[in-house]
């Protein structure tokens, strides 16, 4: 869902991810929801790499993951989304977290970010 709303915005969508196998079928599922050009570099690019990809990006969204953390410190707008860890402990910094974050409350986050810089895609961390 926020995937496509991204994509309507006019904003390439690009996901990245590890390589693992649960990692791949997870980003398969994903990209099911994804405009058909999203740009998939899952398993493809190194975390170097992955710094210029990440300096160019319009938003990032993701869980917690190393990239979610690089983009935080690139200064990339970031939503990052926590399941069972202590966001307040091992966020990104600065850490304005939500307890319960319904999908509207993220899409409308990503559509105030993306009108205050459209340039660049949009990266989806799997």
């Amino acid at each position: 869902m926020l995937g496509r709303r991204i994509g309507d915005c006019g904003v390439k969508v690009v996901v990245v991810g590890g390589t693992s196998t649960d990692e791949r079928a997870t980003v398969a599922r994903i990209l099911e929801g994804l405009p058909s050009d999203a740009i998939n570099l899952t398993g493809r690019v190194t975390l170097r790499a992955l710094g210029p990809i990440l300096s160019g990006a319009a938003l990032y969204v993701g869980t917690d993951t190393a990239a979610t953390h690089m983009a935080a410190a690139l200064g990339v707008s970031t939503i990052a989304l926590f399941g069972p860890s202590n966001p307040v402990k091992w966020g990104p910094w600065p850490n304005d977290c939500l307890q319960q974050l319904p999908v509207s409350r993220v899409i409308e986050v990503a559509d105030e970010l993306l009108q205050r810089q459209h340039r660049h895609p949009a990266i989806v961390d799997a």
